[in-house]
């Protein structure tokens, strides 16, 4: 497969991504998120609005199968999100999920050579039970073979930044630059400044993209806020 962003819109390329695990496997949308050696995370592509608002939850959150998939390098599969393990697991991402109208979830980590470089998320509207061997092996190799499109897409579509469009992919540079300046402010680690921004954007309500863009604007200063 070769570069599926260079000809066509970084929506449209990403959306192309997502359709073969929407056409093999049992499940209602799909999202595919990158990830950079320092931990810096973006979005290649979403098959539909729910599947969209459950990766911005993850990063917003920080919890749910896509870090953790991203952390243990494992694929994290949960057939029933109501049960009260994932609750457990993910205590504001879980029912914020469901809400948001999914009943399953299952993530599995995209590697080229043995560097995880992104994660395939996928989720169903009603619960199942585990999949079989064979369905597991579907997302294995549909996996495997999205991992180096998905990285040609995202290195297209960054080098393309420069010029944005109206329908770019979500790089979310802003808030990964708003990390940095909060590590600078607060004399911390950049986990500890990411930490900061997700309690921050949860607790006034706001996407964490608005959060951030004050704190690059110079309109929020963390160094000045109440702990």
């Amino acid at each position: 497969m070769g570069c599926q962003g260079c000809g066509m819109d970084a929506y449209e390329a990403g959306a192309a991504l997502c359709e073969p695990f929407l056409a093999q496997l049992p499940v209602a949308g799909v999202s595919i998120s990158m990830v950079s050696g320092s931990g810096a995370q973006s979005t290649v592509g979403t098959s539909d609005p729910i599947a969209a608002r459950l990766d911005e939850l993850q990063f917003q959150l920080g919890e749910g199968p896509t870090p953790d998939a991203v952390r243990t390098s494992r694929a994290v599969l949960v057939p029933d999100l109501a049960a009260e393990r994932a609750g457990r697991r993910w205590p504001v991402f879980a029912p914020a999920a469901q809400e948001a109208g999914a009943r399953a979830l299952f993530s599995f980590p995209m590697s080229v050579g043995v560097t995880t470089v992104g994660v395939v998320s996928m989720y169903a509207s009603t619960s199942r039970g585990p999949w079989p061997g064979v369905l597991l092996q579907t997302a294995a190799a549909l996996v495997a073979t999205t991992a180096q499109p998905a990285v040609e897409l995202a290195t297209h579509s960054a080098a393309a930044e420069q010029q944005p469009g109206p329908r770019q992919i979500e790089l979310r540079r802003e808030v990964h630059q708003a990390a940095g300046m909060v590590m600078m402010q607060l004399d911390s680690t950049i986990e500890e400044a990411m930490s900061r921004l997700r309690a921050r954007a949860f607790s006034q309500g706001q996407p964490i993209d608005l959060v951030a863009r004050a704190v690059v604007s110079g309109a929020l200063h963390f160094a000045d806020l109440d702990d």
